[in-house]
């Protein structure tokens, strides 16, 4: 896991006028998930590489150019919801873009509130700033939102 920072030029106000025309319902790959996690709490919006603002190619550009493709998407995570335990699939890249060896950057789009929550591998990440960003691969990860903010956060997923 490696850890940076990038410059994000977006205001709360431009956060909160975006557009999530996708629901998502998070992964539940281990069986006792079914049990707990459901439509009520596990539940994200996110925009998908086509529709995210211009400035996410901002955002894109200060990451090395080690990898043959990237794939973009900005998460909205109400208080309430959670990301329960998973491994990223990364089947939207491969689908797009063949498969590949493939990592993801998780950015952080604004300065950590209370009840925000990021977890890989067994290590919590909290207290970030703007721009913060953890690069990982294959690694187990949950995150959440038990705050009483709104959590953004942007992908980029990326193809070696």
């Amino acid at each position: 896991m490696e850890r940076g920072n990038v410059k994000i030029n977006v205001t709360k106000d431009e956060l909160d006028s975006l557009y999530f025309p996708d629901e998502v319902i998070c992964y539940k790959q281990i069986p006792i998930l079914e049990k707990y996690y459901h439509d009520s709490n596990s539940k994200i919006y996110e925009i998908f590489h086509e529709d995210v603002p211009n400035w996410m190619y901002d955002v894109l550009n200060q990451f090395p150019k080690d990898y043959s493709h990237a794939y973009l998407s900005i998460l909205k995570i109400p208080p309430g919801q959670t990301v329960p335990f998973h491994i990223d699939k990364h089947y939207k890249i491969q689908k797009k873009h063949g498969k590949g060896e493939t990592f993801r950057y998780w950015i952080a789009l604004e300065d950590w509130k209370h009840g925000h929550y990021f977890e890989v591998e067994d290590i919590p990440i909290v207290s970030w700033k703007k721009g913060d960003w953890i690069r990982f691969q294959k690694e187990w990860h949950l995150g959440g939102n038990m705050g009483i903010d709104l959590k953004y956060i942007a992908q980029v997923t990326c193809i070696k």
